[in-house]
């Protein structure tokens, strides 16, 4: 199999980009194409977060999706990881297992 995968800095990510990156990734012929789009804030805020981090010795990776499930869902960090992780098909991340907070602590929250 034979991958493409485009890089794309964007100013903002905004719906109007989407049908050029579907038009991409869609087109059938050669390869699987993949469109990795991001802003330079989401770039910076995750380099910035991932220097951060302490591996211990163990892969970045590793560390990187421990380290993850604590942030808030909305952070820059967390949507260049997602984006990146869905579009860039050779890493095979092993994700660890998910620590839940407590439910009606949750409910509570809200």
């Amino acid at each position: 199999d034979s991958y493409m995968i485009l890089f794309w800095k964007v100013e903002c990510i905004e719906e109007r980009m989407y049908p050029d990156i579907i038009k991409i990734e869609e087109n059938e012929f050669f390869y699987k194409k993949y469109v990795f789009y991001y802003t330079e804030k989401e770039l910076q805020c995750f380099e910035k977060w991932c220097r951060s981090l302490k591996t211990n010795g163990k892969p970045m990776l590793d560390t990187v999706l421990e380290a993850v499930q604590f942030l808030n869902d909305e952070s820059e960090q967390v949507q260049f990881l997602t984006r990146l992780l869905s579009k860039v098909p050779f890493f095979n991340p092993i994700f660890p297992k998910a620590v839940m907070n407590d439910f009606d602590e949750m409910v509570n929250k809200r």
